[in-house]
């Protein structure tokens, strides 16, 4: 099974989306010869985390960048914007509707035929407990030599 192929600005669509949870730090992009190199900056120190530019990086290659650039920001002091999620009013199950529904047959009116209802007439032979034990291989061993 083939890797899902990223689109080339995929670190950097999801790295811009993460640095804007940072306030007061910026960045800046540097392009090199094999990878490029994303320069951040807070309170006056820099550093440079590096991220492939193919498209060719696995799936969780932005992932693995986004936790590089999280765990430099936090190397610098930086401290990431707390969002408040906002959850809507929880549903309430609507404990007057009937749990099973008996739906009328057609044909006489009346409730359809209970399908358990065959369940509960069939009938099962009882097992046998008690049947004779076969010999052992040892004990048929013994039996030739004696």
């Amino acid at each position: 099974m083939s890797q899902p192929v990223l689109r080339r600005t995929e670190h950097v669509d999801w790295a811009d989306a993460e640095l804007a949870m940072w306030p007061g730090v910026s960045w800046s992009r540097e392009a090199r010869s094999k990878h490029h190199a994303l320069i951040l900056t807070y309170r006056g120190q820099s550093r440079k985390v590096i991220y492939p530019c193919s498209s060719s990086d696995s799936f969780r290659g932005p992932q693995n960048h986004l936790r590089d650039i999280r765990n430099v920001l936090k190397a610098l002091g930086a401290e990431r914007q707390i969002i408040v999620k906002q959850h809507g009013v929880r549903r309430k199950r609507n404990r007057t509707s009937p749990h099973r529904v008996v739906i009328a047959d057609r044909a006489t009116g009346g409730p359809k035929r209970d399908p358990w209802e065959a369940l509960k007439e069939m009938r099962f032979p009882e097992p046998v407990t008690e049947q004779p034990r076969r010999k052992t291989l040892w004990q048929r061993v013994k039996g030739w030599i004696t």
